[in-house]
């Protein structure tokens, strides 16, 4: 609940401006106050877009708006079990060297490029355990950023073992260099 400050350019005064606010997590039920002064907000929540609907009702802020997967939440919510969101800790879990693994990307140069590196688990579980971003990388600078943060899974495969390496389907459409 720190406040956060921000200055902008008020060209009408022609000075800088501080605008201070406070993010508050709360839920609607936090609010019983706002309830008895106003009961139709429950039912104005109710008629909104669901990632503005569950971050009010909820307090869910993790709700994007405008996401492939907008079922997406990287934390459970209260009394939720640890596995009903989508990012959960590896600390305690050891990702097996014969797990199926691959690396999926998607080039980008002026935007960022981004590689996820996964593997399945036997309960079918497919965990991404490992991220780059590269912006304005050539193929050659995020091919050698990519083979270097791969030699650990690189080592100890059988010779007639391999890595699968997925791009999008844009790398191949233009050359840069």
């Amino acid at each position: 609940m720190t406040p956060i400050i921000e200055s902008s350019d008020n060209p009408y005064l022609n000075r800088k401006v501080d605008i201070a606010r406070v993010f508050v997590p709360a839920k609607i039920a936090d609010n019983k106050i706002g309830m008895q002064n106003d009961p139709t907000y429950f039912n104005r929540l109710m008629g909104m877009d669901e990632a503005e609907r569950n971050a009010l009702l909820f307090g869910d802020w993790d709700a994007l708006e405008g996401t492939y997967f907008s079922a997406f939440r990287p934390r459970h919510r209260d009394g939720e079990p640890d596995n009903a969101c989508h990012v959960i800790s590896l600390s305690n879990r050891k990702l097996e060297p014969w797990w199926p693994r691959w690396i999926g990307a998607d080039w980008g140069y002026k935007h960022c490029s981004a590689i996820f590196w996964g593997c399945q688990d036997p309960t079918d579980m497919v965990i991404i355990y490992r991220e780059l971003v590269a912006a304005e990388a050539s193929s050659y600078e995020l091919g050698m950023a990519i083979a270097t943060a791969s030699i650990e899974d690189l080592r100890g495969l059988e010779r007639k073992k391999h890595a699968y390496v997925f791009f999008s389907r844009r790398v191949f459409a233009s050359r840069r260099d």
